[in-house]
């Protein structure tokens, strides 16, 4: 397969380690990827390869409602040159954040101390990932209900035609 389109339109994120087994897919050996800093320590998050691997051309696709870890494997990717980012601006929301059960089932979530930084040191919370390549979709896209559909989605296309 020449080029992969990961679709992460709408994904609000999940946890990191899981961010650093995908982000290792697209490398051979661990790669430094996002840093994460607390208070006055900073720790380097690297890319853990796995045994599959993939070589091609990779594609991103992000909307504002791309967050976390999602977003931080979006800004990871783009700073190391791995991919191209194509969509609109991601959410900027990326910073660690703590739970807590409240009575009732409710529960709290809160931002944590925890904020990721870019390999430039610009945090992605409150600024998000800017795509290489800005696409938004037509109100025909959106009608056509093609939107999402892996194999007629425009964005999709549009990844792919950009060999």
């Amino acid at each position: 397969m020449p080029t992969l389109v990961l679709d992460l339109r709408g994904n609000p994120g999940g946890s990191v380690r899981t961010l650093q087994r995908v982000a290792g897919i697209f490398f051979e050996h661990p790669v430094a990827f996002v840093r994460m800093r607390r208070e006055d320590r900073e720790e380097i998050l690297r890319t853990v390869p796995g045994p599959a691997r993939f070589t091609g051309t990779l594609r991103l696709l992000v909307d504002e409602r791309t967050g976390s870890a999602a977003e931080l494997l979006a800004a990871g990717l783009q700073d190391l040159g791995r991919a191209e980012v194509i969509g609109r601006p991601t959410a900027g929301s990326a910073r660690a954040r703590r739970s807590v059960s409240l009575p009732g089932g409710v529960i709290f979530h809160y931002a944590g101390r925890a904020e990721f930084l870019r390999s430039d040191g610009t945090p992605v919370e409150g600024r998000g990932v800017q795509p290489d390549l800005l696409y938004r979709p037509t109100r025909a896209d959106l009608a056509s209900g093609a939107y999402g559909d892996p194999f007629r989605d425009p964005a999709v296309r549009l990844a792919l035609r950009r060999n």
